[in-house]
């Protein structure tokens, strides 16, 4: 059996680790701890009581963060693969130029998903009316129309 750190880190484990598994693969989960790994590569654990086990990576589950950072119960098989890679990566390396300036778009009409307070202020002018040549039966100016 390996119980070094090194062994347990290719799985993603550390040794005293709590994980769980079911017996018999049905049933409630029993809890016990990670000793370590396996010369076949299933893992050894021991429950409450003291009994030793070893089982296949895909029968154990131990806790690791999720998307949003809550701690849940994983397949190690899965923390293998993921878990270990993830640690190999560095840190986000920083913009060496920081951004440009923000640029403001102002309309002068509002458009169909704006609100009251994202509309832009109305014009201090209204528009001109557009002039039509008229051939003599349509109104020329806004007054004449109305």
């Amino acid at each position: 059996m390996h119980r070094s750190t090194s062994a347990l880190a290719r799985f993603g484990l550390r040794a005293g680790e709590p994980s769980r598994f079911r017996r018999n693969g049905r049933g409630r989960p029993v809890v016990g701890r990670v000793v370590g790994i396996e010369t076949d590569g299933s893992i050894a654990i021991r429950d409450a009581d003291g009994s030793a086990r070893s089982l296949r990576p895909e029968a154990v589950e131990i806790r690791r963060p999720g998307a949003r950072g809550r701690l849940g119960w994983r397949l190690v098989s899965e923390v293998a693969i993921t878990w270990e890679q993830l640690e190999l990566f560095e840190p986000t390396p920083r913009p060496s130029a920081e951004p440009g300036p923000t640029v403001r778009i102002r309309r002068r009409r509002p458009t169909l998903f704006d609100d009251d307070a994202t509309r832009a202020p109305p014009r201090s002018a209204p528009l001109p009316e557009p002039s039509c040549e008229s051939d003599g039966d349509a109104p020329a100016t806004p007054a004449e129309r109305a």
